[in-house]
């Protein structure tokens, strides 16, 4: 099978944010800037489920406060010709 198994974000602050495919679920792992943890499993998420990764991350970052003001700033400057 090929595929993305994994996908690991860090912010210059020490933000991070990894998901990665695994037996019963998307495993996902947290650390905040103050180096506060968090696991967690998205029970159901199967290998097979095609985009899952992808709704993972977008699950993650709709937790994010900072997700919102940098999609709208993005979405300006893809609107601005």
């Amino acid at each position: 099978m090929f595929g993305l198994a994994g996908v690991t974000l860090e912010t210059g602050s020490g933000r991070r944010l990894s998901l990665d495919r695994a037996a019963g679920g998307l495993h996902a792992y947290l650390r905040d800037e103050a180096g506060v943890e968090r696991e967690w499993t998205l029970i159901g998420a199967s290998r097979g489920e095609t985009g899952i990764l992808g709704e993972g991350i977008r699950h993650a970052l709709l937790r994010d406060g900072v997700y919102d003001r940098a999609l709208a700033a993005a979405s300006t400057l893809a609107a601005d010709p």
